[in-house]
C-alpha cells in the first residue's frame, strides 16, 4: 500500500534508529510496532505526515495475526466441561481469543479503500486460532466485546452474572433479553473453540 520506494525508506529508518530487543525474526513485527508508536513521529530523517494514519492500526492488527498464529498450544485443563452450562458455570475462553478495538476497520483496508480519519465508534475485533490452526477473526459489537472482556478478565463470573452487570451497566429495562441475546453469542463462540467449555 505504500509502494516499494516509501516502504523501504521506513524500514531504513526502524532499522538505523530502533534498538530492538529481541534478534529473532518472529519478533521483529512487534519491534516494528514499538518504532512506530514511540519513534516514528520524532524522526527528523522521516516524514510522518506522509503515513497514512491508520499505520500503527493496521501494522498492529498484522502483529496480532502473526503472534497468534505463531502462539504456544495451551495446555489442556482437565476441570474444563466442555458440554457445561454457559449461563451458570464459568465459560473457560481460551488463550487462543484474543480481543482488540481500532480507530479504523483494519480488515477492509486496501488500495481502494484508503480512511482518512478514524470512525466516529471504535471497531471490535475479536482474533482466534481455529483447531485446524487458521487464524479467524468476528467484528463484534460493543456488547458482545463486552461480554468477552469481562468473562476473559474475571474468570470468576458465570456467563449470567455478565450479561446481569453487562443489562445494568445499559441501565436495560429487560435484562432477560439481554441473556437470551448473550448465550447465543455464548453458544457461536463455544462451537468456535473461543470458549472451551466451562468450570463450576
Amino acid at each position: 500500500m505504500l509502494g516499494d520506494d516509501r516502504w523501504s525508506l521506513l524500514i531504513r529508518d526502524f532499522y538505523s534508529i530502533h534498538n530492538s530487543r529481541s534478534p529473532l525474526f518472529p519478533d521483529l513485527p512487534k519491534e516494528l510496532l514499538d518504532y512506530l508508536a514511540m519513534e516514528r513521529d520524532c524522526n527528523t530523517r522521516s516524514d510522518p505526515e506522509a503515513d497514512p494514519p491508520f499505520l500503527y492500526e493496521l501494522a498492529h492488527y498484522e502483529w496480532a495475526e502473526t503472534g497468534l498464529a505463531l502462539a504456544e498450544d495451551p495446555v489442556p485443563d482437565s476441570a474444563v466441561d466442555p458440554d457445561g452450562d454457559l449461563l451458570e458455570s464459568r465459560p473457560a475462553i481460551s488463550p487462543l481469543a484474543w480481543l482488540f478495538s481500532y480507530n479504523y476497520p483494519v480488515n477492509e483496508i486496501g488500495k481502494d479503500n484508503w480512511p482518512e480519519a478514524p470512525a466516529a465508534q471504535p471497531f471490535y475485533y475479536l482474533l482466534y486460532r481455529d483447531t485446524a490452526d487458521k487464524v479467524q477473526f468476528i467484528r463484534l459489537n460493543m456488547v458482545s466485546a463486552r461480554l468477552f472482556e469481562l468473562l476473559d478478565n474475571d474468570s470468576r463470573l458465570s456467563g449470567r452474572r455478565a450479561l446481569l452487570q453487562i443489562a445494568v451497566e445499559l441501565k436495560h429495562p429487560h435484562p432477560d433479553r439481554v441473556i437470551a441475546d448473550g448465550y447465543g453469542f455464548l453458544q457461536q463462540w463455544r462451537d468456535r473453540n473461543i470458549i472451551l467449555g466451562t468450570l463450576p
